[in-house]
């Protein structure tokens, strides 16, 4: 059954509706819904309007940042992009993570510790594991063990993996070891690139820029 104004489809013997025009289904729980569904279609447009302008808004006040950032990155600003870890746009914070580590030392690796446990968004949390690893320092195995055992997007265990080998430190082994585990199998591979490193890093008995590319 189709209601021709609301552009809405019924599937009759269910309580499934979907929008015609896009075939996404969604679930109606009461015919109160679907009377205000109806009733309130007809403001989609404006309803669309507005959030067009919302998010130019936002995208401004991105660009807008963006340039403060390049300009507090030449000055080598680490209160700034610190501040910006919370920011609550995740493009912001993914960058200021980046930035943060390039012009930085040891001291960025507890709040960017403090990103990679709590941060809600698994892109700015990989970002997070990344820096840490190119970094270097074994001050954030902890951190990234952590990451590695109990983070639930399978995305930043394997960029734990691949920073804890980068690190390359024998006490980051017992994690990527029970990493090897993992009900993923791109972290179970990560581990493994991860070890092969610290291998080959215990044979040699050095660490350069060649032992950062280890291609995970």
């Amino acid at each position: 059954m189709r209601n021709k104004n609301a552009e809405v489809l019924f599937i009759p013997g269910s309580r499934a509706f979907v929008l015609s025009n896009t075939r996404v289904p969604f679930v109606i729980l009461t015919t109160q819904d679907w009377r205000n569904i109806v009733r309130f279609m007809p403001y989609c447009g404006q309803f669309s309007y507005a959030m067009s302008r919302i998010h130019h808004s936002r995208s401004a006040d991105r660009m807008n940042i963006l340039q403060e950032m390049e300009k507090q990155y030449d000055y080598r600003n680490e209160k700034y992009f610190l501040d910006l870890l919370t920011h609550a746009d995740n493009v912001i914070r993914t960058r200021a993570i980046c930035i943060l580590a390039d012009i930085s030392d040891e001291n960025s690796v507890y709040p960017i510790s403090i990103v990679l446990k709590n941060d809600k968004d698994q892109l700015v949390r990989h970002e997070a594991a990344f820096s840490l690893g190119q970094l270097g320092f074994t001050s954030a195995i902890d951190a990234l063990s952590e990451a590695l055992s109990s983070d639930s997007s399978f995305f930043v265990r394997h960029e734990a993996a691949i920073a804890l080998g980068v690190i390359g430190s024998e006490n980051a082994r017992e994690a990527l070891e029970k990493a090897l585990d993992d009900g993923s199998e791109e972290v179970r591979e990560s581990a493994d690139v991860a070890l092969a490193n610290i291998d080959y890093i215990s044979k040699v008995k050095r660490t350069n820029k060649f032992i950062k590319m280890t291609g995970g």
